[in-house]
């Protein structure tokens, strides 16, 4: 099953739903957590993929409304955490207008790969840093994460 304003981008066979359930202020939340690839690059679909995950939350109308589709701001940002804290009675409420989708950002949260660093990068303040000391430990080409280029990363 997919929801259809998503059905309009991806075909039903390219997201992969499972039941995800967690608690929120005492209570059991019944989800679903969906997953979809697309191309690390936008200007190279041939390329490599990655994975988005995003949580779906069913509406409690009989007569739902559009999709709401929550993306949590900054870089880093985690919709699917947010909907596990205080900010979660916003998603639970929005449920009333129709399902909510909480979208992870690429490289965040339960969207693969993660780019979160587990180690600490000392840096001189002093001086800027260049991508390619940045990137070693995430296995990441310079090329991929550059929006500069129009190339693919080699």
């Amino acid at each position: 099953m997919t929801t259809p304003c998503l059905s309009r981008v991806w075909t039903s066979h390219t997201i992969r739903y499972q039941p995800y359930e967690y608690e929120y202020q005492g209570q059991n939340i019944h989800a679903e957590l969906g997953r979809f690839e697309v191309s690390e690059r936008h200007s190279y679909p041939e390329g490599h993929k990655i994975t988005l995950a995003f949580l779906r939350l069913k509406t409690t109308s009989s007569d739902p409304g559009p999709l709401v589709i929550y993306l949590a701001g900054g870089s880093g940002g985690s919709a699917i955490r947010l909907a596990k804290v205080p900010r979660g009675a916003v998603f639970l409420k929005m449920r009333a207008a129709g399902d909510v989708i909480a979208l992870e950002q690429r490289g965040a949260g339960l969207s693969k790969p993660t780019l979160d660093c587990d180690e600490r990068m000392d840096f001189p303040l002093d001086q800027p840093g260049t991508l390619p000391a940045l990137l070693p430990s995430t296995g990441l080409k310079p090329a991929s994460v550059s929006t500069m280029t129009g190339r693919p990363a080699v």
